[in-house]
This record gives C-alpha cells, sequence and structure tokens, in this order.
C-alpha cells in the first residue's frame, strides 16, 4: 500500500530540520487511528486474495459480492442474504439435479459453509399455492357453503365421485296405457312427455295424465328414479388448469463460499 504523495507547494509550518519524518509520522498516526477505528482494506479483484491479506475485506469483481476470511471453515465466506431454514419460498422450474448447485450450492451434506443451498418443499408437491382466506363458492344461488382456507392448510381432491343427493336430479319411467298400444318414456321435470300413436302425455309430480282423442282421461301413478350426473358414481375431474413447477426453501446453509 503506498504512501500518498505530498501536495505541491506542501509549507513545512513545524520549522523544523526533520520535518518530512514528522510528516511522516503524522501520516502514519493517522492510518494507525483509522484502523483501530474498525476500518479494513478492500481487496477488489477477481481472484481470492492471498494468504498475507486475509485480515482484509475481498470484493469479488466477478460476483459482485464481498468476503471475509473465517478461520473456522479455512475460506473466504459471505452470509447469504435469506434466512436459513426461514419463511421465504422461490419457484424453479430446472430439475432438482441442476438445484443442487443453484444459487452456489454444492453437493453434499448441508453445513455451514457446504452443500445445497436450496431444497424443494415438498409441502407443495400436486398442489397449487392460495392464499388465506374464504374461498367463494360458485354454486347457483350460494347452496354451497364457503369454504375457509388457513396458512399452510391443504384442501381440495383431484377428483370428486358425487353421492346420493349430490347430482342434478332427473327421472326414468315407463308405462303403458291398456287397450292401446301407446307405450311411454318420460325425461327431465315438468316438462310434456312425447306422443305416441295419437296418445299425448303430460307429467305433474308422480302422475302421468292420458289425454286420447275421445277424451277419457286415465291417470297412471309412475315409478322414478333419481340419479346423479355420473354413471356408477365414478369420479369426474375437479382441477383447474395448472402448471408443474417446483416449490424450493432455503436449507439449513449460512454462507457463500469465495472461489
Amino acid at each position: 500500500m503506498e504512501m500518498p504523495a505530498v501536495p505541491e507547494g506542501f509549507c513545512n509550518s513545524l520549522n523544523d530540520a526533520n520535518w518530512v519524518q514528522t510528516l511522516i509520522n503524522l501520516v502514519a498516526q493517522g492510518v494507525a487511528k483509522m484502523e483501530g477505528s474498525g476500518f479494513s482494506v478492500v481487496m477488489k479483484q477477481a481472484t481470492a486474495p492471498s494468504a498475507n491479506d486475509r485480515d482484509n475485506l475481498w470484493y469479488d469483481t466477478d460476483v459482485g459480492r464481498m468476503y471475509h476470511w473465517d478461520v473456522a471453515s479455512g475460506a473466504w465466506i459471505a452470509p447469504h442474504p435469506e434466512e436459513a431454514g426461514g419463511d421465504a419460498r422461490r419457484w424453479w422450474t430446472g430439475t432438482l439435479t441442476d438445484l443442487i448447485t443453484y444459487d452456489g450450492g454444492s453437493a453434499g451434506a448441508v453445513a455451514a459453509s457446504s452443500g445445497p443451498m436450496w431444497e424443494e418443499d415438498t409441502d407443495f408437491q400436486g398442489r397449487s399455492p392460495m392464499g388465506p382466506g374464504v374461498i367463494p363458492s360458485s354454486s347457483p344461488g350460494g347452496a354451497a357453503p364457503d369454504v375457509s382456507i388457513a396458512l399452510g392448510a391443504a384442501y381440495g381432491v383431484g377428483a370428486y365421485a358425487l353421492g346420493a343427493g349430490e347430482g342434478t336430479e332427473h327421472y326414468h319411467g315407463t308405462g303403458a296405457d291398456a287397450g292401446a298400444d301407446a307405450v311411454w318414456m318420460k325425461y327431465g321435470s315438468g316438462e310434456a312427455c312425447a306422443s305416441f300413436a295419437g296418445t299425448y302425455f303430460d307429467q305433474f309430480y308422480n302422475t302421468l295424465v292420458r289425454t286420447n282423442n275421445t277424451g277419457n282421461v286415465s291417470a297412471f301413478t309412475i315409478t322414478t328414479e333419481v340419479l346423479g350426473e355420473t354413471a356408477a358414481g365414478d369420479g369426474h375431474q375437479t382441477v383447474h388448469p395448472v402448471r408443474g413447477i417446483y416449490c424450493l426453501k432455503r436449507t439449513a446453509r449460512l454462507n457463500y463460499v469465495g472461489a
């Protein structure tokens, strides 16, 4: 480290024959006071400083990061800005193999200055993130209750089989008019049946009323079956459109290590 040059026209106000030595002593005292106050020299370079400069700081110009020499680990280290094992999360579209060396990480077991820096948060496997709060119902007229999801709670399924009373009701019925060739079948609710062989049928509740061309009226009680929307109870898809991506969390590793 070179000493600063004396400004041109410097005047010796001490009136001392040894003014040069006096000036050097004053400069040395100033440097000692600066070092004693906690200031350190910063080595700004792309390569690690030599062993003689390990009492200084190193600013790696290649990565833009400040390191200090750690005697315990025998390496230049810099604390990671994200808390180790903390609540911060990141998304990752690469492979889990590439994740090992991501953000300064390395292979092997996690220690203060070695091992992966990030790992997959397996709590998010097969799940989409959602902010805590009430999930509003989309049922017509608000028939289904709203659902409230708490922080860290898991909710929902990928497929669901409708149970009794959960499907849209519809009716199946069959019958015949004795003495006539009309055979009917009813689908839906509150709608007119089809006309067969000049005979017209209408359904009110569970009663079939027949009016023929002569005006005679016959009433039949029909058998109905209430069915769900899926056959044989098969599950139907409930997952919204999603895209696979890894959710990351910090490991217990604390430090970056300078090369």
